[in-house]
């Protein structure tokens, strides 16, 4: 393996982890960005990074039929209250939802149902 598809990888393992940390914060990219000295443009440059990698590896396991696709399911999730200006945001394949506030459960699971 050549150095720089190395250093390449690095990069994507390093911002993996700092997009996940910063999902399971529950902080905005603004706050985060803010609180970890990161610039914001730079987290969004290698969020849209990490998402076309996701998407050529979703596409190349097609191309050799590793990869099935089923009807969608749906598992119930307990969750702690939250406040009403939390948020939800559902991503499935090149789509991304965010439900502000409080919804009930048959519109989220409209919502995915229409996205799928």
């Amino acid at each position: 393996m050549d150095m720089r598809k190395l250093t390449h990888e690095m990069r994507l393992k390093h911002w993996l982890r700092i997009l996940q940390e910063r999902g399971d914060s529950g902080k905005s990219v603004r706050a985060y960005c803010r609180e970890h000295d990161i610039n914001e443009k730079s987290y969004y440059y290698w969020q849209r990074r990490l998402r076309e990698t996701a998407a050529e590896m979703i596409v190349d396991s097609k191309n050799t039929n590793v990869l099935t696709i089923s009807e969608p399911t749906f598992a119930e999730i307990n969750l702690p209250p939250q406040s009403e200006n939390s948020a939800i945001t559902i991503r499935i394949g090149n789509a991304v939802v965010e439900i502000q506030g409080q919804a009930d459960s048959q519109t989220i699971e409209a919502i995915i149902k229409s996205l799928c």
